[in-house]
């Protein structure tokens, strides 16, 4: 009786466990979806923000897997690169390398080099070197805005409440 009962019990944890299992692989495969939709628009556009944070290592991660398999590539716009750029080279005489801005900056560009070497990610335009006090919030709304203008579907991802509320008007 007590193996009867422990049998069921194990039948009904692995159930539970396997249900849950099925239950999060639908969730993934419904992301995943998502995802490969809001890259394949016309204008898709990933903050420098976002770039700089560590907290965004799981989306970076699920875009390479579907840039891999998609064959994709990002772009990453000039302005952005070079404001990172920046950002890195004002906090390194601010603060140095443990200044926190200029580790974010460096994961960034880290990031970047990844996806790069890759061939996942291609900047427009690149120069020689990083326009000073390069700022691409503006160029990014102008992009979001001519873009819904013509029609085209947009993707922007950044956590910056000010931007996201200029690009929507």
């Amino acid at each position: 009786m007590i193996i009867i009962i422990f049998f069921l019990i194990v039948i009904v944890v692995v159930w539970v466990i396997w249900s849950d299992h099925e239950q999060q692989n639908e969730e993934y495969k419904h992301k995943r979806e998502r995802l490969i939709s809001f890259i394949n628009v016309p204008c898709f556009v990933i903050d420098s923000n976002i770039w700089m944070n560590e907290n965004y290592d799981a989306l970076f991660s699920a875009i390479r897997s579907v840039l891999q398999q998609h064959s994709q590539q990002l772009v990453l716009y000039g302005v952005q690169f070079d404001e990172i750029c920046n950002v890195k080279k004002k906090t390194g005489k601010d603060g140095g390398i443990g200044n926190e801005r200029n580790r974010r900056a460096r994961l960034a560009i880290n990031r970047v080099e990844q996806f790069q070497k890759m061939g996942l990610l291609r900047i427009e335009p690149v120069t020689i070197d990083a326009k000073i006090g390069a700022y691409a919030d503006p160029m990014i709304v102008k992009l979001l805005v001519n873009a819904a203008k013509k029609n085209k579907e947009t993707c922007f991802i950044s956590d910056d409440k000010e931007l996201r509320i200029r690009v929507r008007e």
